[in-house]
């Protein structure tokens, strides 16, 4: 991958808290973000104080579509101009090296930018081509291009592991609450309004969006409501009241 210059988001609170709003008033300032990594081992949760490598898929395609066929994966990948075409599922994403873990503690080494390919249109927000879904009031920067990384996804690479992702969490005296998303936006701007899916036979759901986005990568969250608002799902910028963010590792080689 061809990327601009790199700077490192260097981080300065350690096992709890979350990003705070940039100086513009939009998206989120990244050198916030909690450092510690955690390693589960099952329910077993302890503080990672090892080293390692941190990866970020960058979708290469607009929609993919995977089935399986005698045994084997089946692709067709839609790219961005609209063309369909065959394609493997392990060719479905590049990889950006987006840092690195030093003693148990994450350093990010994002670009400044990205390349366009990568970028979609006015972003997940406004897909409402399906007969199922329905888009009320939503507003968004009529050139608002996103990478959405959701669950700010990386893989992880350490000694003697395989298999490893890293996800980082919102959580409540312990519990998780939520999830993030590593936004990257070509331009400042705000998104608001709803989306509602409604599926024969299901319960409708919506989701209910007030982000504000700087020009380059935003952290956003989402969480379920409770209650009457229990199919709902909250997308946004500011990190709630009593929520706090937490890195999370797995390996799946076991």
């Amino acid at each position: 991958i061809v990327l601009a210059t790199a700077f490192t988001l260097s981080c300065s609170s350690d096992d709890s808290g979350g990003p705070s709003s940039s100086p513009d008033g939009g998206g989120s300032n990244l050198s916030d973000l909690p450092k510690q990594m955690y390693l589960f081992e099952g329910d077993k949760k302890e503080r990672y104080e090892g080293n390692g490598d941190i990866f970020m898929p960058l979708m290469k395609y607009k929609n993919v579509h995977c089935w399986s066929s005698d045994g084997d994966d089946v692709c067709e990948c839609t790219n961005y101009d609209d063309v369909v075409s065959s394609c493997k599922r392990e060719d479905v994403y590049d990889t950006l090296q987006a840092g690195n873990i030093q003693n148990g503690q994450i350093v990010l080494n994002l670009p400044k930018s990205i390349d366009s390919k990568y970028l979609i249109l006015r972003g997940y927000f406004q897909s409402c081509d399906d007969k199922y879904i329905s888009c009320i009031n939503v507003v968004a920067p009529p050139n608002l291009m996103l990478e959405f990384s959701e669950g700010a996804k990386v893989t992880v690479t350490i000694p003697g592991r395989n298999d490893c992702r890293a996800r980082l969490y919102m959580t409540k005296s312990g519990e998780r609450t939520g999830e993030t998303a590593l936004v990257y936006a070509s331009v400042s701007g705000k998104v608001t309004g709803t989306r509602m899916k409604t599926y024969p036979g299901e319960e409708s759901s919506t989701e209910d969006y007030n982000l504000n986005f700087s020009q380059g990568w935003n952290l956003i969250y989402f969480y379920s409501g409770s209650g009457s608002d229990r199919n709902v799902v909250y997308w946004v910028t500011d990190l709630p009241t009593d929520t706090t963010l937490e890195w999370q590792l797995r390996c799946y080689d076991n």
